[in-house]
């Protein structure tokens, strides 16, 4: 633990020697109050070039291998899922969790949040939990684990994460993953009553706001530039919107993504100019469905990898490119 604080006192010593975005056009009166996360070793920066995505470098190719982690978006901790639960540090501390995604060959993370989330008080309660040492050979039981007593000497797991904000927690995670050799995808994912993406000037403005925020990071030019992206809007069809202004599912007036996307994405790269890549996802099918998610499958994709039978189901026809429900 004593370690661990003075890598974390290290961390932000080792900011102090970068910069924000160098060609914001934007004036950065941020505060960071909290204890920035060492900086790490950072992945190449990448761009997308014509249909792939390459290090900016050099032009060369860049595979990402991404998982979703979810929590932010809980309507209630705004903290990574599991980390509360106590136990396992294998199961309940995030460097220990990412360092197993890391040894599995992933090297992205897809953090969904949601901006109510954002804006309500954060919540300390992980701070109690105890944080025993992982022991080899001793599995962790499947399903929800209860909340484990402190161990003895004090152990917690996830004690680094500010309690400042929740916005600052979201900021503190990203930077962690980037330092550690992961790229990130920040996603708005609709969820409980966070009904922002209702108005096209409150999304807009709300994208911006943590955007800036983003940029005004120390060693964003340096570290995060190329290495975080901006999910628009996940899952849109879950809300009931769609390309065209429409009515949403509760019959009340819906943007469309079109109006949504475009005037976000505007907003944004006026901020930061080129320094942005845009992921956004598409609206017409069923509520809940996406798209490319198992629906239409390459066969070449499927031929070369093995997926150790998980495909090889009554359901799922790989001669027809089709999975069945």
């Amino acid at each position: 633990m004593a370690l661990s604080r003075v890598l974390m006192l290290l961390g932000v010593l080792a900011w102090s020697s970068g910069t924000m975005a160098a060609n914001a056009t934007f004036k950065c009166t941020i505060k960071i109050t909290y204890a920035q996360p060492p900086r790490g070793q950072s992945p190449d920066a990448v761009k997308f070039q014509d249909d792939a995505i390459v290090r900016t470098k050099d032009g060369r190719p860049v595979q990402i291998k991404s998982v979703s982690w979810w929590g932010v978006n809980d309507n209630g901790t705004s903290v990574l899922g599991s980390l509360w639960s106590g136990g396992s540090a294998a199961a309940t501390d995030m460097p220990s969790i990412a360092f197993q995604l890391r040894a599995q060959g992933l090297n992205g993370i897809r953090l969904p949040f949601t901006f109510e989330d954002l804006r309500a008080p954060p919540r300390s309660m992980w701070a109690k939990q105890g944080c025993q040492k992982v022991t080899l050979g001793v599995p962790s039981p499947p399903g929800d684990a209860p909340a484990a007593p402190a161990a003895p000497g004090g152990a917690r797991c996830a004690w680094y994460l500010p309690d400042s904000s929740s916005q600052d927690r979201l900021l503190w995670t990203l930077q962690w993953f980037v330092a550690n050799g992961f790229y990130v995808l920040l996603e708005h994912t609709p969820a409980g009553s966070d009904a922002i993406s209702r108005n096209a000037a409150e999304f807009s403005s709300a994208w911006r706001s943590l955007w800036r925020a983003v940029a005004c990071l120390p060693n964003f030019e340096d570290d995060l530039q190329g290495r975080v992206f901006v999910g628009l809007l996940g899952a849109p069809d879950i809300t009931g919107h769609r390309w065209e202004a429409s009515r949403g599912l509760d019959g009340g007036e819906l943007p469309g993504i079109t109006e949504l996307y475009l005037d976000t994405m505007d907003a944004l790269w006026e901020d930061t100019p080129a320094a942005l890549t845009f992921f956004i996802a598409g609206a017409g099918q069923g509520g809940a469905s996406t798209w490319g998610s198992g629906f239409v499958t390459d066969k070449a994709i499927v031929a070369v990898n093995d997926y150790s039978g998980a495909l090889r189901q009554p359901s799922f026809d790989p001669s027809t490119q089709t999975a069945g429900a």
